[in-house]
């Protein structure tokens, strides 16, 4: 290991001891701040099993009053347990207990003509709106269109029904939360499209029989796939991407294919997956972390997951999700934020099925917990979440896990007694944030230390910790700012080594330019201008022998790339063998010194012929 190399690892092993400090007192600090406000992990916290009336299978759930659950089923009318009323322990509730919902003459008359009519009508959900309404969920059809919606107002002191045409008032979340650009000719260059974002640039094609995605500038080859139709043109594809920090959405359809195809591309990284389901819907992490769609996430830092979902059971697993798997069905339905500003939870649904997946993500942490799977959900407004587990078969007695979580209602949460210490006067929402951003520093510092002098990229930890200390206005108080400060100064001269490394590689690279370019004008002036004399053969020897020494000094320049040095030096060495032997072959030849020995000569007779000392210096000058 060399100068240059020793000093390197100096600066990546500070980098990385610094890191591991601001982690130490972040860790510290989140258990402080977790002790000052409290913390309510994830947590299987009990089961309960309700009774309906008659056999079906569990279809919806929904809390109308923080004490009473209404759950449907797929049973054929209400006397058979279609709709219920439950406690959260199980316990089954008479309609009376909550007046205008289930004991209402024109729910009753609504209800009874449904039935009658659409004979294939079933209930597929219970939904309750932001507004407070409460859907009731009619399949009346095969097509996605075919929906009878019933529903109610829910308020604090009555329930009031609605009718049957609640179908306007069912969420319509959108698709994705990005802005998609769709190229055109102007994106064309060199024979495939170039595309800028992500804090990087790539070239797609679809040309030759593959898909294929390159880096730029570089021309790197980072993803290659085969297309339906090989004989088409670069218009023939039609493409748009999408951009959020360093990653970068691909939406591409070949020629005569019948669906797209979604790439995701980080640009810090240069990995390429294949994610289909992006296109069923996206949304956006917090703070530039990364995306989460149906499928699965990827972060910026280059981590991705995927969900493994099967019929009765959901996991998360490393690599993509499988085409065609059940994950590629579900929708984003909602997000749900805790009030500490810590967790969120999202939930996706399955169009047309009793499946709900939620997926709870720490933003401190920056990962997602376990999935967690059922028939549908309710949340009440301590946290505590109802998941209704999915039926096999039609059954009278349903379970329900009840789940201890963050996610407490606002109102909830104001009500707790707050405290009065350092950390409270902060608040634990800025806590957290701030808490994040120094483990995002400690994140992008220690992938930095673990990678060499070309891909590290110090310039990202700098801009992190400069975005820490301007947020958040109370690291000094907590302890924070002199590890986050030693740090950016260990980024800072692990980027100055950089930059001295990179100048230096820069002049190695001109310097062997220079040699290069030299041999080559030599080789070419041996052999397409052959010396005529011996005068200047002795010339083009010396010159290949000069060009041999200054090509071996250059041994002594730091980031000098010593194959291509190796291969110009067994360049100039060949040349020099080759022309030697034309040199002695040429000086055999009898004419070889026919011109000196003629100027001798000639210099003999005007010599004899001097009369005077000017002269013979006029000739000895000659």
């Amino acid at each position: 290991m060399g100068v240059e190399d020793g000093t390197y690892q100096i600066l990546r092993q500070r980098l990385a001891d610094r890191a591991a400090e601001l982690g130490r007192q972040a860790a510290s600090l989140n258990s402080r701040r977790q002790e000052a406000f409290g913390s309510r992990p994830l947590e299987l916290a009990g089961s309960a099993r309700p009774r309906t009336g008659g056999e079906g299978t569990a279809c919806g759930v929904v809390a109308v009053r923080p004490d009473v659950l209404l759950l449907g089923t797929s049973a054929p009318g209400l006397d058979a347990g279609l709709l219920s009323l439950h406690t959260p322990d199980g316990s089954a509730l008479g309609p009376e207990k909550v007046p205008g919902l289930l004991d209402d003459e024109r729910f009753h008359r609504d209800l009874a003509e449904l039935l009658r009519y659409y004979r294939d009508a079933r209930l597929t959900d219970l939904r309750r709106t932001a507004s407070g309404r409460l859907l009731a969920v009619f399949r009346t059809g095969e097509n996605e269109g075919d929906l009878r919606v019933l529903s109610w107002q829910l308020a604090a002191d009555r329930v009031e029904y609605l009718g049957n045409h609640g179908e306007r008032d069912l969420p319509q979340p959108p698709v994705s939360e990005l802005p998609w650009t769709t190229t055109g000719r102007e994106y064309h260059a060199d024979g495939r499209i170039l595309i800028e974002g992500g804090e990087g640039a790539v070239s797609v094609a679809t040309t030759g029989g593959s898909l294929t995605v390159r880096a730029h500038p570089g021309d790197r080859p980072l993803f290659q796939e085969a297309v339906d139709e090989p004989l088409q043109s670069l218009a023939d594809a039609t493409v748009a991407y999408a951009a959020t920090g360093p990653l970068l959405l691909l939406r591409i359809r070949p020629y005569n294919e019948p669906a797209d195809r979604y790439l995701v591309v980080n640009t810090r990284t240069g990995s390429v997956r294949r994610q289909d389901s992006v296109g069923r819907g996206a949304r956006l992490l917090p703070a530039e972390q990364g995306l989460i769609f149906p499928g699965g996430y990827e972060l910026a830092d280059g981590s991705h997951r995927a969900f493994r979902i099967g019929s009765g059971a959901a996991a998360l697993g490393a690599g993509s999700a499988a085409d065609g798997s059940a994950a590629d069905e579900l929708r984003f339905d909602a997000l749900l934020p805790s009030p500490n500003g810590e967790d969120l939870l999202y939930v996706l649904r399955r169009p047309g099925r009793a499946q709900v997946l939620l997926l709870p993500w720490n933003t401190v942490r920056r990962e997602a917990a376990s999935a967690l799977q059922g028939a549908a959900y309710a949340l009440l407004p301590d946290g505590t979440l109802i998941l209704l587990r999915p039926d096999h078969e039609p059954v009278r007695t349903h379970e329900l896990q009840l789940w201890q979580t963050p996610f407490q209602s606002a109102e909830h949460a104001a009500a707790q007694p707050v405290g009065d210490g350092p950390l409270a006067r902060i608040g634990n929402a800025d806590l957290v944030g701030g808490i994040a951003d120094c483990l995002d520093v400690v994140r992008s510092a220690t992938a930095a230390a673990q990678e060499n002098r070309t891909t590290a990229s110090p310039e990202l930890i700098l801009d992190a910790c400069a975005k820490a200390a301007d947020r958040h206005y109370w690291l000094a108080d907590t302890g924070l700012l002199e590890p986050l400060t030693e740090l950016r100064d260990a980024a800072e001269q692990l980027a100055a080594e950089q930059a001295r490394v990179r100048q230096l590689a820069a002049r190695a690279a001109q310097a062997l330019d220079e040699a290069r370019a030299e041999a080559a004008a030599l080789v070419r002036r041996s052999h397409g201008e052959p010396p005529a004399d011996a005068d200047a053969w002795t010339v083009l020897l010396a010159e290949l022998r000069r060009a041999q020494g200054r090509t071996r000094t250059l041994r002594e320049l730091p980031q000098l790339d010593l194959a291509a040095l190796e291969r110009v030096e067994a360049e100039l060495a060949a040349e020099l063998a080759a022309a030697t032997e034309r040199a002695f072959a040429f000086f055999a030849g009898p004419d070889a010194f026919a011109a000196p020995l003629a100027a001798a000569r000639h210099a003999a007779e005007e010599a004899a012929s001097i009369a005077t000392a000017a002269e013979a210096a006029r000739l000895a000058d000659r």
